[in-house]
């Protein structure tokens, strides 16, 4: 029947996108939106959705995925499913994070959080999703923004949430941001070791996308792992991470560089060094070029740096650059 279909066409998008399959993605999504949208199930919505907006991200069109997951969020209140009001503004965090459009976050957090103690007690059940949710993107933003020792906190609780909630691939995600947040903090050995294992895991689990999902962040420790022998379903993990004009990433700074710069700040540094236009580095991290032009300020500012030639010189002799 219609029901089961759109349920199921639902869940089929979602598991093609995760395959790294996207043109299979794309057309069930031509094929079926409609109907899921007529059937109106949460988990179709909810998988369409979210795929619609990430496929949207891909392409570089912000406003349209941010416009996608506002109408998911718009049909969750109508409907009063909290579930897909509490994942769409899981996935705007997300995308406000990547596209490093960070004022609506706040906002964004305390509704999570205000929604998710609603269903604190709630426990294996759709409504235990919620709260994971919300630690979900704390995490995440903490990642992002926030000093390692909180940042591993929040992970370390959205990870427990991911596990009571027999979440494996969300679990993997927070491993691997986990891994990310050690790199960062000049902990390289840890951070291979828990990267390593949970690539394993995510290529077992057929998440070929979750290194990719992850983002910008991730390139660091993508270069990292790329190093190893890896099986193909491994090396399809990094090679979904690795496309596009952001693929070829700086080195891993060694521990007493590794403070300097900021994670973003050292990916654009990088394309600097490939003498690339502002415009182009822009657009190889799909941010804006004043965002850019601010990155670089902050660059030269921690560097001591005059110009581009200047501040590539002292990168290179910081061991920041190869």
């Amino acid at each position: 029947g219609a029901d089961s279909q759109g349920i199921v066409a639902g869940y089929l998008i979602e598991a093609r996108y995760r395959l790294n399959e996207l043109a299979d993605a794309r057309h069930l999504l031509e094929r079926f939106g409609e109907l899921i949208d007529a059937v109106s199930t949460a988990d179709g919505m909810l998988c369409a959705g979210r795929v619609r907006a990430r496929l949207e991200q891909a392409d570089g069109n912000i406003a349209a995925a941010r416009q996608t997951l506002l109408r998911l969020e718009e049909t969750g209140y109508r409907m009063r499913l909290d579930r897909i009001v509490a994942w769409s503004i899981h996935e705007q965090v997300l995308l406000g994070l990547a596209a490093r459009e960070v004022s609506a976050l706040p906002e964004q957090l305390r509704r999570l959080d205000e929604l998710a103690q609603k269903y604190r007690a709630h426990k294996d059940c759709a409504w235990s999703e919620i709260p994971l949710a919300a630690l979900m993107a704390r995490a995440e933003h903490a990642a992002h923004l926030g000093e390692a020792a909180p940042a591993l906190a929040a992970i370390e609780a959205a990870s427990l949430a991911a596990e009571a909630n027999r979440r494996q691939v969300l679990g993997v995600r927070m491993a691997l941001l986990r891994a990310l947040v050690l790199l960062r903090s000049g902990e390289r050995e840890a951070a291979l070791q828990t990267g390593r294992e949970n690539l394993r895991l995510a290529a077992e689990y057929g998440a070929i996308r979750l290194l990719a999902d992850l983002g910008a962040i991730a390139q660091p420790l993508v270069t990292l792992l790329a190093q190893l022998e890896l099986n193909p379903a491994e090396r399809a993990c990094i090679d979904a991470a690795r496309t596009g004009e952001a693929a070829d990433q700086p080195p891993v700074p060694d521990a007493a560089a590794s403070g300097l710069l900021s994670s973003r700040e050292l990916e654009v540094l990088h394309l600097l060094s490939r003498a690339l236009s502002i415009k182009s580095i822009a657009r190889g991290l799909n941010l804006s070029p004043g965002t850019v032009k601010w990155h670089l300020k902050n660059i030269y500012g921690k560097l001591g740096a005059v110009s581009r030639e200047d501040a590539l010189a002292r990168s290179r002799g910081l061991g920041l650059l190869r």
